[in-house]
């Protein structure tokens, strides 16, 4: 079964949460106008702050536990370590804050160029 690397990891969530919103907020800049795009662009990284937030603050709860049951023993399960936990933490220390950094800088870029234009 094919596993994915961090890098991979990393990649794809720079292009769903920075390549998507910038390309929107180019093609609403070209389209509609200067602070629609802007708009776009901050909403857009303010999202993925509380995506970055939320998750961090998930994974970082107490562990759940449960007592013992007949001849078993108690267990705990603690969030985010299943296997897609891994990509969670990938995106909280990695990928997230790259595609923060991004937005920003692609919608003060659409800003400045659109700015130059006079299409304010």
């Amino acid at each position: 079964m094919y596993r994915p690397g961090v890098a991979e990891v990393i990649a794809f969530d720079i292009v769903i949460h920075a390549g998507v919103p910038i390309l929107v907020v180019w093609i609403a800049g070209r389209l509609i106008g200067l602070r629609t795009a802007i708009t776009i662009g901050l909403l857009a990284a303010a999202f993925d702050l509380y995506m970055i937030v939320g998750i961090y603050q998930d994974c970082n709860a107490p562990p759940i536990c449960s007592g013992p049951y007949g001849n078993s023993m108690g267990s705990c399960t603690f969030p985010c370590d299943a296997p897609i936990g891994w990509m969670l933490h990938t995106f909280v220390r990695y990928g997230g804050p790259i595609s923060v950094a991004l937005l920003i800088a692609a919608t003060f870029l659409q800003y400045r160029q659109l700015r130059r234009q006079k299409q304010f």
